[in-house]
């Protein structure tokens, strides 16, 4: 079959030619005749009624040379038909076609680089896919175009291969076969021209390089046409920053061996000599004061020339007038090089242009939550100019969301209008709620079951509810918490909860006192401004704490202290070992607390902090008297692309006063596990009684470093981390006790990973200065614990 142009004027000019030859008649002697009825002959797959649609004659038409031309052209620019002939017979017009064949399948093989869900979307994009009609020129422009591709990613060898093979009905089947060949690798790469550097301190700037032994991992060695673009860049910034003003890449040779597997790169510079700054010059538009502007100025007359200075001024003062609403404002710096030989001027050229207001918010890509819940986020208002800050402050709000993923924030210009855009927002979300789920079994405690559920984004409203069941052999503990995060306008959020605990292990061993506690607490945070809150509330709670004749010392005088609430002893006086002391005593706690946060986000953030202070304190009529206090600072740093730098330090105290002798035992602290110092078991370190369990303390400090690196794999990026880190910390009984000669330390390697069900963490530590006594557990795994 011969697949011929779409339009080929050459051959259907004598078809007009013949259509407007003049037979008999004085009508006809015009070449005109009206249409009395129009037959289509020819079609297979095409209904009529689509060819009517395209076909710009109708019954009761005079059909001219002019008319006939146009319907042709109509026709044929459908790419439905390879041949269309209109032909008269009497007064009816007879539209004769030939369809182009239809893409029964299309198989594509032999594709490793490239992913078969992307190279579809490709051939999809162009018009090759199932059911589509065939363009043989189609198909050569995504033989080219693939070539293209393989040749970005550094595979010269790569062959395209395409089969086109007829089935009847007037079908066709497309089977395109590659064979991508090896990446090109590179062998030298030269520079000529070069005089203050070295050729190895040059190739040192670049990404791509000759082959080295770390190339199987850096895959710096392959060449891409996009990065060699991107080095060149690099290398004119080194030089420029070097006060080489002049600095040019004069040309650029790429060579290929003949079997198409080995790269040469010779660059050829022109370094120019060194300059200084002469005189700063700030012209055009400056819409604000000059003084303000020069301010912005990050260099001086005498400085050694320096583009990134140059850059992140020009940079500094867009900024500046974006904050005016001046969007689309420009700072071109314009060097001029005088009589001197080393020394060039700089004028600031200001085009601000028109400014720039925000017509229209539109949040896209979000299902499970309400539009208001993103919108109160947002610092950038409707109706207002548009600012970057504000921009950039309403991005980090919605980051920070619990249930957010990733935000892309795209201004839109307004058609017609150079005066308004739309801000367009698109948001991919995160799984709100997670199901946390544990069981076990240990000496002391039995069979232990505990489960949860979380969900940060509650009928779609940002509000959390929480709910955490835990039972064991001889405890059990309920609670069931709620945040509302707007509680007002303005922002005051407000959360409450209830709760209730029992241990009973009497005469468990390692854990020989009973506790029986439930109340409830509701707090409020108060926004003092963008970054910095504070929380006040209250907790009211009714205790019973019993003590066992094998219970600590601490723990038998604090429970028979008549100053303790209600004392009650020999509750089994048939039993003389059971020698069981207890009290029973209601608290009011006031909560208080300050933070300042500036993170990024709120899961796996990048940079910012979190930093703040927290207290409680008991206050009649409770009848006990006590404080805790905690000082808590979480900072993050980015280090080079994704690599995030992460320290967390906590220092936790308390104690009792008034006739309270001492901290109660239920508020006592413990360290140890993912949680402060890893490869040390979870809550085992600090003090210990005689048989060696953990009994907790009234002092806790430990500290965490570590580095985060995300995973190669796009998909995982928002999801999880790898992190090397160093531990520290302990536990203490008393002020008088704290020794930084106690404390533990560790190192080792973790990762977490946000599924379904929950943040799961794994890590495996190597205790540092572990001492006799300490119960170590090198590789650790936790489910459904929150950030």
């Amino acid at each position: 079959m011969n697949y011929r142009s779409t339009l080929r004027p050459l051959w259907w000019l004598p078809m007009i030619i013949a259509l407007a030859w003049p037979p008999l008649g004085a009508a006809q002697e015009t070449g005109r005749f009206v249409v009395e009825d129009i037959e289509v002959v020819g079609l297979q797959r095409i209904t009529e009624g689509t060819l009517f649609n395209y076909l710009p004659v109708n019954i009761g038409d005079t059909l001219t040379p002019d008319r006939t031309a146009q319907a042709l052209r109509a026709l044929f620019t459908t790419q439905f038909f390879h041949d269309v002939e209109l032909r008269r017979d009497g007064n009816t017009l007879v539209v004769a076609v030939t369809e182009r064949p239809t893409i029964a399948s299309f198989t594509v093989t032999g594709n490793k680089d490239i992913k078969d869900d992307d190279l579809r979307g490709v051939l999809r994009g162009v018009g090759l896919a199932e059911g589509r009609i065939f363009d043989r020129g189609v198909l050569e422009s995504v033989e080219v175009e693939l070539r293209r591709q393989y040749f970005n990613r550094g595979k010269y060898a790569v062959t395209v291969d395409t089969e086109v093979r007829e089935v009847p009905g007037n079908l066709v089947e497309i089977a395109i076969t590659i064979a991508e060949g090896q990446v090109a690798r590179i062998r030298e790469v030269n520079f000529v021209g070069n005089h203050s550097f070295s050729n190895r301190e040059l190739a040192g700037i670049l990404e791509l390089r000759r082959s080295n032994w770390l190339s199987f991992y850096r895959k710096d060695d392959q060449y891409s046409r996009e990065k060699l673009q991107g080095d060149l860049e690099s290398l004119r910034s080194f030089y420029m920053d070097q006060g080489y003003a002049a600095f040019e890449v004069e040309s650029l040779q790429v060579a290929i061996s003949p079997d198409k597997r080995d790269v040469f790169i010779t660059v050829n510079i022109k370094e120019g000599g060194k300059y200084r700054i002469g005189e700063i010059r700030l012209a055009g538009n400056l819409i604000l004061d000059e003084p303000e502007m020069r301010r912005l100025v990050l260099f001086n007359t005498g400085d050694s020339f320096h583009h990134r200075a140059i850059t992140l001024s020009t940079e500094l003062m867009t900024r500046r007038l974006g904050e005016e609403g001046y969007a689309n404002a420009e700072v071109a710096p314009l060097p001029d090089f005088g009589e001197e030989d080393d020394i060039v001027d700089i004028t600031l050229f200001f085009e601000p242009g028109n400014r720039v207001y925000v017509r229209r918010i539109n949040f896209v890509g979000a299902s499970a939550t309400n539009d208001e819940t993103f919108r109160r986020e947002m610092r950038q208002l409707e109706g207002s100019w548009l600012q970057n800050s504000a921009i950039d402050r309403s991005k980090t709000r919605l980051q920070r969301l619990p249930f957010v993923a990733e935000v892309e924030i795209t201004p839109t210009p307004v058609a017609g209008s150079d005066e308004f855009v739309d801000i367009d927002i698109e948001i991919e979300e995160r799984e709100p709620g997670h199901f946390q789920f544990g069981a076990g079994y240990s000496g002391a405690f039995g069979v232990m079951l505990n489960a949860g559920v979380t969900h940060s984004n509650f009928l779609g409203e940002g509000r959390r509810v929480q709910i955490n069941l835990a039972r064991s052999e001889f405890s059990q503990t309920y609670n069931l918490s709620f945040t509302e995060p707007y509680w007002t306008v303005n922002g005051i959020s407000r959360n409450w909860g209830v709760f209730f605990r029992e241990a009973d292990q009497l005469f468990a061993q390692g854990s020989p006192m009973f506790i029986n506690t439930w109340g409830g607490n509701i707090g409020f945070g108060i926004p003092l401004s963008e970054f910095m809150f504070i929380n006040v509330g209250a907790t009211l709670a009714q205790h019973e704490l019993i003590a066992s004749f094998n219970s600590t010392p601490y723990l038998q005088a604090w429970v028979r202290n008549p100053n303790h609430g209600e004392n009650f002893e020999n509750l089994f006086p048939d039993n003389p070992l059971a020698n069981v002391s207890g009290t029973r005593f209601r608290t009011i706690e006031l909560n208080l607390g300050w933070s300042r946060d500036t993170r990024n986000r709120a899961i796996f953030p990048s940079a910012g902090s979190r930093l703040g202070v927290s207290g409680e304190i008991s206050v009649p009529p409770s009848e006990i008297s006590y404080y805790m206090g905690t000082l808590f600072n979480h900072s993050y740093w980015t280090l080079r692309g994704d690599t995030v730098l992460s320290f967390r330090t906590e220092l936790t105290a308390g104690r009792g006063y008034r006739d309270t002798s001492g901290l109660p035992p239920y508020k006592f602290v413990f360290a140890g596990g993912p949680e402060s110092i890893r490869g040390y078991r979870e809550n085992w370190l600090g003090p210990q009684d005689d048989a060696g369990f953990p009994v907790g303390g009234n002092v806790r400090m430990f500290s965490q470093i570590e580095i985060m690196i995300p995973p190669p794999s796009e998909k995982l990026r928002n999801s999880s981390r790898i992190g090397l880190f160093v531990d520290a910390g302990n536990v203490f009984q008393g002020r008088d006790s704290v020794s930084f000669d106690e404390m533990r330390m560790s190192a080792g390697l973790a990762a977490t990973w946000l599924a379904p069900i929950g943040a799961m963490k794994i890590s495996y530590a190597v205790p540092l200065n572990d001492k006799p006594g300490d119960r170590l557990e090198r590789l650790q795994f936790s489910i459904g614990s929150a950030f």
